[in-house]
């Protein structure tokens, strides 16, 4: 007799999503509203300090009487204090 080798078990069937199809499809609501208002602020503030920081930096050379390779270097403080922080 011959047996016959049934095999039992099945692969589960794989969807295609396509992305640019669920984006296009997708509606505004309130979460996505919020999340973007989030993430611009967040953005805004972000950029906020460093422009400042711009816009200070001649008038604290002139008072502190900082070389333009001090200031530098204070600028390059501020931003590696700001990349630790972030971590």
């Amino acid at each position: 007799m011959e047996s016959a080798s049934v095999s039992t078990t099945t692969e589960p069937r794989r969807r295609s999503i396509v992305v640019n199809d669920v984006i296009d499809s997708a509606r505004m609501n309130a979460f996505s509203v919020t999340t973007f208002v989030v993430c611009l602020a967040a953005f805004i503030w972000d950029r906020f300090d460093i422009n400042v920081f711009g816009l200070v930096m001649p008038v604290l050379m002139k008072d502190l009487k900082l070389t333009p390779a001090q200031a530098g270097l204070l600028a390059s403080y501020g931003m590696a204090g700001m990349i630790y922080i972030s971590a």
